[in-house]
Order: structure tokens, then C-alpha cells, then sequence
């Protein structure tokens, strides 16, 4: 949570406060200076932080393996957790490509087809971030 209020902050400060002012003197409200004009303001910094966070949340292994990497030593044979509830496609890669069976070819089209996914969620929060000009904004 840190890092998107550091990024929102930081994207809040840049908003000119001549802005503000000019909405105040013009008699709008705290809630429609709100909505009209810091939401609209931030939408590339949003649009910025969702892609990245889908990218981020796609990559995960670490947190889930550090938290259940023992649940398989207890005896159920499991991997990903309870029931597969931690279960990431990073962590499923992983177990599939280098157990005991060792399927390579498998978590091979697996990392692939994952960095395809990544690679269209990129294009796509590039597209979405480009301005209707096609030169930003």
C-alpha cells in the first residue's frame, strides 16, 4: 500500500493549485472539484498502477511459497497451500517444471503463455495511457 499512496501522492502534488482555485472561484464544491477534477487528473496514474499490479500480482511466487512451503511436509502431499488456495501460476510453473516428474515441456509453455498474458496487459495499459491524439496527453 506504501508504494500506490507514494505514487498517488506524488501524482496529486503535480495538479497545479491555480486549478483548485479557479474551481473554488468558480463556486464548485469539495466533492465536484473532486470528482471533476483530481479524478480525471489521476487516471493515467491509475491506469499506470492497475497494469503494474496485474503484471505484479501475475509474477508472485515468493509471499505464498514462503507462507505454505511447508504445508506439503505435513503429509498431504499438497503444494500451493490448502486446497490450492495460494496456488500462483509462478508457484504452479515451478512445482510442474521442476518435481519429482520433472516436465519441462510443460512448465516451458507454461512461462511462455505467461509471458504472452504479461506482454498483452503492457499493450494494453499502453494503448489505454495514450492520449486520443495517439501522443499522450
Amino acid at each position: 500500500m506504501g508504494y500506490y499512496k507514494t505514487i498517488y501522492l506524488a501524482a496529486m502534488t503535480s495538479i497545479s493549485s491555480e486549478v483548485y482555485e479557479a474551481a473554488a472561484v468558480d463556486g464548485a464544491s469539495n466533492f465536484k472539484i473532486f470528482t471533476k477534477i483530481t479524478v480525471p487528473m489521476l487516471r493515467n496514474t491509475t491506469r499506470f498502477l492497475i497494469i503494474t499490479s496485474l503484471i505484479g500480482g501475475l509474477q508472485m511466487f515468493e509471499e505464498p511459497k514462503l507462507l505454505f512451503s511447508g504445508w506439503a511436509s505435513l503429509g498431504n502431499g499438497q503444494t500451493g497451500g490448502p486446497g490450492h488456495t495460494a496456488l500462483t501460476t509462478v508457484w504452479k510453473f515451478f512445482n510442474d517444471a521442476f518435481s519429482q516428474d520433472s516436465r519441462l515441456g510443460y512448465g516451458s509453455a507454461m512461462a511462455y503463455t505467461l509471458f504472452v498474458i504479461i506482454m498483452l496487459f503492457s499493450v494494453v495499459g499502453f494503448r489505454l495511457s495514450r492520449g486520443k491524439d495517439g501522443k499522450g496527453e
